[in-house]
This record gives C-alpha cells, sequence and structure tokens, in this order.
C-alpha cells in the first residue's frame, strides 16, 4: 500500500517533468532554429498537444502564452463592429485552428440574435480577409466566402450592411455606377454615415483613372461627413481647371485631416498650386511629430517659400537620406541656387551636379541657363565638351535625311533620269530642297526638345527624371516645334507656289469636298485596322502619337489643341512630302513608288508601329489627291478632316 500511494503521488509528478523536458527541448530546438518563427510554429505544432491531451484550461492558457497568442478572446470580440480586424491579427498569429474557432464565436453570436446583420456581415468580412492572407492561389476560404455571401443575399437583402459589402466587391466605373444606384434608393436605408462610406469608396476607386468624379464623389462624401480624410481626391480635379478653389478645400480641411500620408498629399499638393508657406507649415508640424518625411519635398516647400538657409540644409539632409536619388536631389539644389543663390553658389552647384556624371548636362542646357544668369562665370573643359555634343546631335539631324536620299539620287542618275514626269517638271523641287526642308524640321524639334523638355533630349545619354517615352514631354516638343516647321516650310515657298493651292485642276469647291470624302475612306481603315489589332490582342493604349495628341489636349486645351493638330501639322506636313518630297522624288522614280515611299516615310515619321497602316494610306491617298487635283487644297483638307474626326474623338472622351 505504501509503494502503491507513492507511486500514486510519484506518478503525476513524473508525468509532469516528462512533459515539462519535452516541452523545454522543443523550445530550445525551435529557439536555435530560427527564433523569429517560434510563435507561428508552437501554435501550429500538434505534436506538443499530442503529449499532454489531458491539460486543463490554465495550462491551455500556460501554452498560448508561450506561443504568443494570449487568451483566446483577447481583442477579437465577434460580436462588436469592425470586428473582423481585430480577428485576422489574432488568426495571422495562431494559424487555421484559430481560423475555425472564431467562425464558431461568430456563429455563436448569430444564434443568440439571428437578426444582427451586421455581425453576418463582419462574419463574412472576416473570411474575406482570411482568404486574402492564404499563400496558395486557390483557397478553400474563398469558397466559404462566397457561400457566406450567398447567404447574406437569402437572409439579409435590404441590409444596408449587407449592400455596402456588395459595393466593396466591385472596382472602378462598375463600383462607381453601383454606389450611385445604392444613393438614389427610396425611402434610402442608409444612415450620413453610411451614405459617406459609399460615397467614399467610390471615390477611391476612381480618383487615378476619373479624377474628376472621384472628386465630386469625395466632395460629396465630406458634406455628409467633414472627418473624410478626402481633401487630396477632392482637390485633385481642380488643380488646373480651378486651383484656388483646389488650394481653399485644402486649407479648409487640413485641420481635420489626421492621416500623416494624407496630410503630405495635401502638403506637396499645395507647395504644386503655389501655396508653398501653407505646405512648409504642414510639412514642420509633421516634422515636430516625428513623421517620417521626404526631405525632397520638405526641401522644394521650403525654397518655394523663401527660406534659403533651410532649403539648403533639407537638401543636405535629403541627399544623405535619398542616396539614390543623388542625380534628381543635385539638379532640384542647381534651380533653387539658381534662383534665390548668388552666382558663386549657383555655379558650385552646377560643378557639383557635373560631378555625377557626363550624363547630368550632356548637351549643355543647364549651363545655359547659368550662362544666361551671370555671363561672367567661366567655361570649363566640361562645358566645351557639352557644347560639341550639342553641335553634333544638331548635325547628326540635320543630315539624317541622306540616308534616304543619297540613294534615290544615285538610282535616278544610273537610269538616265528617264522618270522625269510632267508632274516633276512643273515645280523647281529637287532632292537639294528635300535634303533641306528635312534638316530643317529635323533640327527645329531638336532645338524645341532642348528648349521645352529638355529631359527628353538628356534620356538618350543615361536615365532622367523624365523619359523619352513620355507623352507630355512629346506634347510640349509639338507645340513648339510645329508652328516653326510650317513657318520654315512657307519660307522655302514662291507666290507661285502657293497660288497653286488654289489654282489646280478642280475647283477650291471639289477639292474641298472630294478631301473631305476621302477622309472617310480613312477613318475606315482605321476602324478594320483597330479591329483587326484588338483581335490579335494588342492595346490601343499603346500608340505612342495618339497618348501624344491626347497629352497636348489635356495641357494646353482645346485652342492649342486645334491649332497643332488641325491646322499646323497638316499644312506643314503636306508642304513636307506632298509638295517639296512627291515632287522630289519624281524627278527620279517614278509616281507610282514615289508617292508609296513618301508614304511609308510620312507614316513611319509618327512612330506609332500599330497606326501605321492607316497613316501609310493616308499618305499614298494625299499624294494621288495631288497629281489628280493639281492642287494642295485637296490633300490639306483630307489630311486636317482626318486630324479634326481625332479631335473630336478625344475632346468626346
Amino acid at each position: 500500500m505504501e509503494r502503491a500511494s507513492r507511486i500514486s503521488v510519484v506518478s503525476p509528478l513524473v508525468r509532469l517533468l516528462t512533459v515539462s523536458a519535452v516541452l523545454a527541448c522543443v523550445l530550445a530546438s525551435e529557439v536555435t532554429a530560427e527564433p523569429s518563427r517560434l510563435p507561428a510554429r508552437l501554435a501550429s505544432t500538434s505534436r506538443v498537444q499530442s503529449m499532454a491531451p489531458a491539460l486543463d484550461d490554465e495550462q491551455d492558457v500556460v501554452f498560448r502564452a508561450i506561443a504568443g497568442q494570449g487568451p483566446a478572446t483577447a481583442g477579437c470580440r465577434p460580436g462588436s463592429l469592425r470586428s473582423h480586424e481585430a480577428c485576422i491579427a489574432q488568426l495571422n498569429q495562431a494559424g487555421e485552428r484559430e481560423f475555425v474557432r472564431i467562425l464558431a464565436d461568430y456563429e455563436a453570436e448569430l444564434r443568440r440574435d439571428p437578426s444582427r446583420a451586421a455581425i453576418a456581415v463582419e462574419r463574412c468580412r472576416f473570411i474575406q480577409r482570411a482568404a486574402l492572407e492564404e499563400i496558395e492561389t486557390t483557397s478553400p476560404r474563398e469558397a466559404a466566402f462566397e457561400r457566406c455571401m450567398l447567404d447574406l443575399g437569402r437572409r439579409y437583402a435590404d441590409s444596408p450592411e449587407v449592400k455596402i459589402l456588395e459595393l466593396e466587391q466591385r472596382f472602378g466605373e462598375t463600383a462607381a455606377r453601383y454606389a450611385e444606384e445604392l444613393l438614389v434608393l427610396a425611402p434610402s436605408p442608409f444612415s450620413n454615415a453610411q451614405r459617406a462610406d459609399i460615397l467614399e469608396y467610390a471615390a477611391r476607386q476612381l480618383q487615378f483613372s476619373n479624377p474628376d468624379r472621384a472628386s465630386e464623389f469625395a466632395r460629396r462624401a465630406m458634406a455628409f461627413d467633414d472627418r473624410r480624410q478626402l481633401a487630396t481626391i477632392a482637390a485633385a480635379a481642380l488643380r488646373k481647371s480651378a486651383p484656388d478653389a483646389a488650394a481653399e478645400l485644402l486649407l479648409g480641411s487640413v485641420d481635420q485631416l489626421r492621416d500623416p500620408q494624407v496630410r503630405i498629399e495635401a502638403a506637396t499638393m499645395l507647395f504644386e498650386l503655389g501655396y508653398a508657406p501653407a505646405a512648409v507649415s504642414i510639412f514642420d508640424a509633421l516634422a515636430r511629430e516625428g513623421t517620417y518625411l521626404n526631405r525632397l519635398s520638405y526641401a522644394r516647400a521650403l525654397a518655394g517659400a523663401g527660406q534659403s538657409d533651410r532649403a539648403r540644409t533639407m537638401f543636405a539632409q535629403a541627399a544623405e537620406q535619398l542616396p539614390w536619388l543623388t542625380g534628381e536631389i543635385l539638379r532640384e539644389r542647381y534651380a533653387f541656387e539658381l534662383d534665390y543663390g548668388s552666382s558663386e553658389q549657383a555655379l558650385a552647384s552646377y560643378r557639383a551636379l557635373r560631378d555625377t556624371g557626363f550624363q547630368s548636362d550632356p548637351l549643355l542646357r543647364r549651363r545655359a541657363d547659368l550662362f544666361m544668369r551671370a555671363p561672367d562665370l567661366p567655361f570649363d573643359l566640361r562645358d566645351l565638351l557639352g557644347l560639341g555634343a550639342l553641335l553634333g546631335f544638331l548635325a547628326i539631324g540635320f543630315v539624317a535625311g541622306a540616308i534616304v536620299l543619297f540613294p534615290i539620287h544615285y538610282i535616278g542618275l544610273l537610269n538616265g533620269r528617264r522618270h522625269r514626269e510632267d508632274f516633276a517638271r512643273q515645280r523647281r523641287f529637287g532632292l537639294s530642297h528635300l535634303w533641306l526642308a528635312v534638316g530643317v524640321l529635323a533640327s527645329l524639334e531638336l532645338a524645341a526638345a532642348w528648349v521645352m523638355s529638355y529631359e527628353l533630349l538628356a534620356g538618350y545619354f543615361g536615365p532622367t527624371e523624365s523619359t523619352p517615352n513620355d507623352p507630355l514631354v512629346w506634347a510640349r516638343v509639338t507645340l513648339v516645334s510645329a508652328p516653326l516647321g510650317l513657318l520654315a516650310m512657307l519660307c522655302m515657298l514662291r507666290r507661285s507656289d502657293l497660288v497653286g493651292w488654289t489654282r489646280s485642276f478642280w475647283s477650291p469647291a471639289r477639292s474641298v469636298a472630294l478631301g473631305a470624302l476621302a477622309s472617310l475612306l480613312v477613318l475606315s481603315i482605321s476602324v478594320l485596322n483597330f479591329a483587326a489589332l484588338s483581335g490579335l490582342g494588342f492595346s490601343i493604349a499603346s500608340i505612342s502619337s495618339q497618348d501624344v495628341v491626347v497629352a497636348l489636349f489635356r495641357e494646353y486645351g482645346l485652342a492649342a489643341f486645334v491649332g497643332v493638330v488641325v491646322v499646323a501639322a497638316p499644312l506643314s506636313e503636306e508642304l513636307l512630302f506632298r509638295e517639296i518630297g512627291l515632287r522630289a522624288l519624281s524627278r527620279y522614280i517614278n509616281f507610282p513608288v514615289a508617292n508609296l515611299l513618301q508614304a511609308a516615310v510620312f507614316a513611319s515619321m509618327h512612330q506609332d508601329p500599330l497606326r501605321f497602316v492607316p497613316l501609310f494610306a493616308l499618305g499614298a491617298l494625299a499624294g494621288w489627291l495631288r497629281l489628280r487635283s493639281g492642287g494642295l487644297l485637296a490633300p490639306i483638307m483630307l489630311h486636317a478632316t482626318n486630324n479634326a474626326i481625332a479631335v473630336v474623338a478625344i475632346a468626346a472622351v
């Protein structure tokens, strides 16, 4: 009996010591293997649980504490609103076992009160978030979420919480349309806070794709709840059309902004709108709160506010904080010193920029700005190398036309110029005129890029803050080069050449009518080309010249757009290709070949591979009209009408 009683006392002690020893070994192995994964791995392991199946609730709490879980219900209360977020945080620590347990808690809450639609919605949100946390591409939780949504639709179809959850399953324009449908329900089942939720979701869905509508949704949401952090979305669409209204909206909402990121966006936008002092005050407040700030944005605001010494300090801090943006920071610093510093400070900042490499100012544009500011500052050897690179770049553009024209010239000589036709002899233009015209236009475009969008040229020598594929960069260049190109082409003509525009084989009315009708043929080819490309999986968004004209319209307005696209571009291009070019080529090769060649060059010049076919058709048809009508009025009308259709289409969008 004594031995038996001793065994009965020792056995639980031995069992407890054994479990403790095994647990210590497991802990030691886990810490040695990878300490950072200890809580998750211990929580998910089944071998520890199988060693002590008889552990009571108090021991289970000990195991949860070791695993880093805490009590089962800590922070996760399925009976409260927004509970799914705390439950997700707990789930991430515990794993699948906790997922099942939390679902059981939600279901227990619903059994106590089945009419609580809000808790049923929280349950579905929890399942959806849990599915997003899964690493696998297909998760069983996704199917569970679909079943949950179906159940919501059957049991709580008219609940406002369910309708908002259904809205959150839609995106982009689809979400915006559904939001509008919800808001016009009569009688409305939504509270003001829920209306603000609906409008805020629609605004965030459209803030990048449709800023104007996003701004409207944001302003409506703020009317229902002025605490919404939507001021930057509401102001974004007003920046160009009504900058003062955008600034007023931001300034009136800044005191309600609590999210640091939204406040940073508001400060940046205020600086861009010209309210640098207000932007500095926001940045200063964020700095006092210890918020992480982009020192470059901070420095820009300080520079704009005229706080020169603080701006210099912040530029230096930005260079330390963002070493991968050294070139951009030094460019900003140089621009700042050029505007606010002394001549010596500007020169020192320019030399610091040039020390980063030749690509920082390959064609001497920034040094030219410094020369305009202080002509007496000395040039060094690197400046002279940049000047040589600029002159060489312009020379390459001027002589590039020889690549096409020299072979045609020698082909004509070998053939004894036997293809000289009446059309070619009607005017005085030869290959030398064509070469001069192409060289002048190329040089003008390069000069326009050098003045208006220097990064366009600098991008060919190394990475810059703006790339040659940026449509807005090309739009700036086109805005200057197109009118200058037209002026250069007109300077090459005599009065007799201009008279030939109207005194042709056709009457002016016939030329205008047939030119406009011919544009319908080009439009039909464009539609067929678009349909064929769409069927092959190509995207129209990749067409570069389309992007350029859209950027031109959005940046400079309808008047500049029409002046460049409908007037200057058609006139200059018809003079180059169908007057000078077609006549010059016809002196050396027969007209059909010359017409096809100029049409191919015309289409290639637009740098739109996906629109090569309709552009080629436009060039060839314009050349045929030039021959048949005997003047330029018909092809000009064709070209202008075709571009006008594009204007209407883009303005409608």
